[in-house]
């Protein structure tokens, strides 16, 4: 009997946080205001369009940091990527005017699933997701998506990331119909999302204000050079998820605190199955 089965027989695991999957993470920059010159005077593209501040994902480096105090490095990736889905996963956050999280869950799989609703690090509630929406109504989905980015290159291995897609990249009442938004975008793929790549783009939508939000399409199937990567990654994650979610679980019903895990999705059957909840166009995505 090996090291891990032994710590899975006498229940040690449960109590020990494992290793954590850090990976880097994909952002849409969808501040959708004009930059200004020092006169206030809007600031030009070469082509006479308007510069805004946002329209761009951005890449924070998590893996490598030394100094977990500091912001973390972003690299800007430009309006359009590549990017191969493996997993979804959800989690709820509310946030104050000011931006700052007031309240959050775990993440989890579907509204069905039972969470922890933290504030700080104070457990206020446990429940369904769908009953935690009701208890507090000001939380707002965010979908996790795990994947591989694209590195641009011919010849570089795709990258393993975590890409955060929220507000109205979700769904909004303001998008032109022949730009399906992320639920839709999902719904309307006929095979396993991992046998496609997905093109993210930058939407500008006229709300109660202009932001960005992101946009998807097909672009084409994953080269079957690929395949052995995609399904070795998403193996990994899966695997991950499984332990991340027993240990939560764990760790809810003997009473201790459950850390904010980064865990993966569940996709099956219910991965096109979104609920009709809580989608606001006026929930800015940035």
């Amino acid at each position: 009997m090996n090291h891990d089965e032994l710590k899975s027989l006498t229940g040690q695991e449960n109590y020990q946080g494992g290793e954590r999957l850090v990976l880097n993470e994909v952002l849409l920059n969808g501040d959708g205001d004009i930059e200004t010159d020092e006169a206030g005077q809007p600031i030009t593209t070469p082509t006479g369009a308007v510069k805004r501040k946002g329209g761009y994902f951005r890449k924070r480096i998590w893996i490598g940091r030394t100094d977990e105090n500091a912001k973390p490095e972003e690299v800007n990736l430009g309006p359009e990527i590549r990017i191969i889905m493996l997993k979804i996963r959800r989690k709820l956050v509310e946030r104050t005017a000011k931006g700052e999280i007031l309240r959050s869950t775990n993440e989890h799989n579907t509204v069905e699933d039972t969470v922890s609703v933290f504030e700080g690090r104070t457990k206020v509630f446990t429940g369904s997701a769908r009953e935690a929406r009701e208890t507090y109504p000001g939380l707002r989905t965010v979908q996790y998506v795990y994947a591989l980015l694209s590195q641009g290159s011919g010849t570089a291995e795709p990258e393993l990331v975590r890409v955060t897609v929220k507000g109205a990249s979700l769904g909004s009442e303001v998008r032109p119909e022949n730009e399906p938004a992320f639920y839709r975008y999902i719904s309307s793929l006929k095979e396993p999302i991992c046998t496609y790549v997905t093109k993210l783009g930058v939407l500008l939508e006229h709300g109660m204000k202009t932001y960005f939000s992101m946009s998807f399409a097909q672009a084409g199937a994953v080269p079957e050079s690929l395949m052995p990567l995609v399904l070795e990654k998403l193996q990994y994650v899966h695997e991950h998820t499984e332990r991340s979610d027993s240990r939560t679980q764990a760790r809810r019903v003997e009473g201790e605190p459950v850390e904010d895990i980064q865990a993966e999705p569940e996709l099956g059957s219910e991965s096109a199955d979104y609920p009709d909840e809580e989608i606001n166009p006026e929930d800015i995505p940035f």
